[in-house]
C-alpha cells in the first residue's frame, strides 16, 4: 500500500515533503468534499498494549496540517500509557511524540451521531533532548510492519495477503438481584445455539450483528460473510483479504464500528480473549497469504521455530491461555492441512491461518512479528522438519508433506501462561530484533513485565471491565 511521505522518518531518503503536501492537502479535501458531514479528524494509534488511542481535530486543522505536511505533537506518553491507566515508571519528562497521519488510510466511521468523525492512522516519530531531539520510528508499530513488508519485497520479491476473523460476543451487564460475589459483570445477551444455527439469527441480539454488518458494508469494508459461532452468543465476521496495512488499519476501524454500533442499543460488544462465565473464548485469527509460493516451507518452517514466543504478541494477556488447546489456539507450535486443531492451519499453498492470537493484541506489531519470524526461515532457508498433523502416520514415515522420515521434529508446546510467553519471546529477541531493524520487541516485554505485574494487583473484576472497554 502507498503511504504518504509523511509517515516516514524526515530525512531517510524521502521525497519532497512539498509536493506531498500538495497531494495530502488534494487527497483530504477530496474527501472532506464527498463525506460532507466530516467534521472531526482523528488522528489514531494503537499503543504497545493494543488500545487505540486518538487526539480528535476540527477538519478545518486537520486540512491545515495536510497542507503544510507538518506532524501532530504531542507528550511522550503515546505508547507508554499502560492498561490499568497508569504509565510507564521510565516515562519521559521532556521531549514530544509526533503523530505522521497516512492520509490513505483516511476512513469514516459510520453513520448517525459516528457520521461526523473521520479516521486516520498513523505513525509514531519520538524525539528526546537526551538523544539531541533526533527522530526515532523504533516505539512505532506501524512503521515495524512498514520496515518489514520492504525488506521482504526488496529482499526475496515477497508480498502478502492478510485477513482476520472477528469473533466477539454482546453482553449486557449482570443486573440479576440474586446475584452473589463471583458472578460475572457480565452475561452474553444471546444464549442461543452455535456452529452456524439458524434458530441463533433470530435472537435479538444477532439484529444488532446484522445492524454491525451493515455499517461496515456501507462504510466500504470487505466482508467475506458473518454468522453464529462458537456457543452462548458468540459470532464472527470474516473480513475480505487486503494488503498487510490496509488490512490491519481496517481490522482496527471495524473494532472500533462494532462497539459504537452495538453501543447505541445500552449494550457492549466484546472481542476479549476469555471472560468468566463464558465457555468458550474469542479469538481473532489470522489468514497470512504469500506470493510468490516458493518460499512457503522455509516460510512456515521460521514461523513455527519461534511461535512459542510469538503468542506474547498475538496474545499478550493473561486471560489469552485460557484459549490453549484444541479448535482454539492450539497447542503445540504445529501445523495442519485444514486442521483446526492445531496452532496454524494449512489453507492452501502459500496461504494459512494462524490460530494462536486475539483482538488484544496489537496486530500492527503482531503482524510484522509474524512475517519476521516466517522471513528468517526464508533467509535460513530452514527445511520443514514438522510434519503435517492432518497426514496419516504412514505418509508421515514415507517422507511426504515436506518431511524426511529421519530427520521429523516434535513440536515444541504452546507457553500455558502468559508470564512464560514473554520469556519466550525475550529469548527471541537478538534474532527477530535483526530483521525487524529496531528494538521495539525490547520495549514490549519491558511494557509488557511491567503491565502485566499491575494488573495482578487488581480484582478480576475490575481486569474484566478493562478488558472488555478496551477489547
Amino acid at each position: 500500500m502507498a503511504t504518504s511521505t509523511t509517515t516516514l522518518v524526515p530525512g531517510a531518503g524521502s521525497p519532497s515533503k512539498t509536493s506531498h503536501s500538495h497531494t495530502d492537502e488534494s487527497f483530504v479535501q477530496e474527501f472532506l468534499h464527498t463525506h460532507s458531514d466530516v467534521q472531526f479528524i482523528r488522528f489514531q494509534w494503537v499503543d504497545l498494549s493494543g488500545i487505540l488511542r486518538a487526539r480528535c481535530l476540527p477538519e478545518s486543522h486537520a486540512l491545515k496540517l495536510a497542507r503544510t505536511g507538518q506532524p501532530l505533537r504531542c507528550g511522550p506518553i503515546t505508547v507508554h500509557a499502560l492498561a490499568d491507566n497508569s504509565v510507564m515508571p521510565d516515562l519521559p519528562r521532556s521531549g514530544v511524540h509526533e503523530l505522521h497521519p497516512d492520509w490513505a488510510s483516511l476512513r469514516t466511521l459510520g453513520s448517525g451521531s459516528s457520521a461526523v468523525y473521520a479516521a486516520v492512522m498513523c505513525s509514531i516519530v519520538e524525539r528526546l533532548p537526551p538523544n539531541g531531539n533526533r527522530p526515532d520510528s523504533s516505539i512505532c508499530p506501524r512503521t515495524a510492519l512498514t520496515k518489514i513488508l520492504h525488506l521482504a519485497l526488496q529482499q526475496w520479491g515477497v508480498q502478502f495477503l492478510v485477513g482476520f476473523e472477528v469473533e466477539l460476543v454482546i453482553l449486557r451487564d449482570n443486573k440479576d438481584k440474586n446475584k452473589m460475589d463471583g458472578d460475572p459483570p457480565f452475561v452474553p445477551l444471546c444464549s442461543g445455539p452455535g456452529h452456524y444455527c439458524v434458530a441463533s439469527t433470530r435472537d435479538p441480539a444477532f439484529h444488532y450483528l446484522q445492524e454491525c454488518v451493515s455499517e461496515l458494508i456501507n462504510a466500504g469494508v470487505g466482508v467475506h460473510d458473518f454468522h453464529v459461532e462458537g456457543t452462548l452468543g458468540q459470532f464472527e465476521i470474516a473480513l475480505m483479504p487486503l494488503p498487510p496495512m490496509q488490512a490491519v488499519d481496517e481490522l482496527v476501524r471495524v473494532h472500533d464500528m462494532l462497539k459504537t454500533t452495538v453501543g447505541r442499543h445500552g449494550y457492549t460488544a466484546t472481542m476479549v480473549p476469555k471472560l468468566p462465565g463464558l465457555r468458550q473464548g474469542s479469538g481473532e485469527h489470522i489468514h497470512v497469504s504469500l506470493a510468490p509460493t516458493e518460499h512457503e516451507e522455509h516460510f512456515l518452517a521460521g514461523l513455527l521455530r519461534h511461535l512459542p514466543g510469538l503468542c506474547a504478541v498475538t496474545m499478550p494477556y493473561t486471560q489469552s491461555y485460557s484459549r490453549i488447546g484444541k479448535l482454539e489456539a492450539g497447542e503445540c507450535a504445529d501445523w495442519g492441512t485444514e486442521n483446526r486443531d492445531v496452532a496454524v492451519r494449512k489453507v492452501e499453498c502459500g496461504h494459512w491461518e494462524i490460530r494462536c492470537a486475539d483482538a488484544s493484541a496489537n496486530m500492527y506489531l503482531a503482524l510484522a512479528t509474524i512475517l519476521a519470524a516466517g522471513l528468517l526461515g526464508i533467509q535460513e532457508r530452514q527445511p520443514l522438519r514438522l510434519p503435517d498433523a492432518s497426514a496419516s502416520a504412514s505418509s508421515v514415515s514415507d517422507g511426504s508433506h515436506g518431511t524426511d522420515a529421519g530427520s521429523v521434529e516434535v513440536p515444541e508446546k504452546l507457553p500455558r501462561t502468559f508470564g512464560d510467553a514473554l520469556q519466550l519471546l525475550q529469548a527471541s529477541v537478538p534474532r527477530l530484533g535483526e530483521i525487524l531493524q529496531d528494538d521495539i520487541l525490547s520495549r514490549y516485554v519491558a511494557l509488557k513485565q511491567v503491565e502485566s505485574a499491575r494488573l495482578a494487583e487488581l480484582d478480576q473484576e475490575e481486569v474484566d471491565r478493562l478488558m472488555v472497554t478496551f477489547f
